[in-house]
């Protein structure tokens, strides 16, 4: 419980800690009214949800940083952002992203196309620019929206903005 202690603190300060992950992904965490932390295992579900999670939030914050980056170009942002998108999918070895700005597209090394996609149109000033994509290399199980998780259409809209 004390090895627990310093890096949910350091989580609550706002700074990262990079095995907080691996701590989470086994228990659930909760305090009590004397501010002990108290922890309770995770189903299998839970901790596969909870890796899911994970990844989508650490693609977010890369994107975050490459786009804090000063004197970056716009073709430099849009090449490393979609180098990293499909890392945050739930078939992540199996997933291709292409983003289209422009009629300008971009795509890591290795890009394949299928009729397995997830999209988000680009809209800026209310004028459609381009559309973020994510592909599967082959049929993958049917989730919430084929083979894609909900939250994976929340993240695909999200880089879109």
């Amino acid at each position: 419980m004390v090895a627990l202690q310093e890096p949910l603190e350091s989580a609550h300060k706002g700074q990262i800690e990079p095995n907080l992950a691996a701590y989470v992904g086994r228990a659930a965490f909760s305090t009590t009214s004397n501010g002990q932390v108290k922890t309770r295992p995770l189903s299998r579900f839970s901790r596969r949800a909870l890796t899911e999670r994970v990844k989508e939030l650490t693609c977010l914050q890369e994107i975050a940083q490459i786009a804090a980056v000063p004197d970056l170009s716009l073709d430099a942002i849009l090449q490393q952002i979609v180098e990293r998108l499909p890392s945050a999918w739930q078939y992540a070895n199996m997933a291709f992203a292409r983003i289209v700005v422009d009629r300008r597209s971009y795509v890591a090394p290795g890009f394949r196309e299928s009729g397995w996609k997830q999209t988000a149109r680009i809209v800026v000033g209310g004028s459609r620019r381009g559309v973020v994509e994510i592909f599967y290399a082959r049929a993958m199980p049917k989730l919430d929206e084929g083979p894609f998780l909900k939250v994976e259409r929340n993240l695909v809209n999200a880089v879109a903005k």
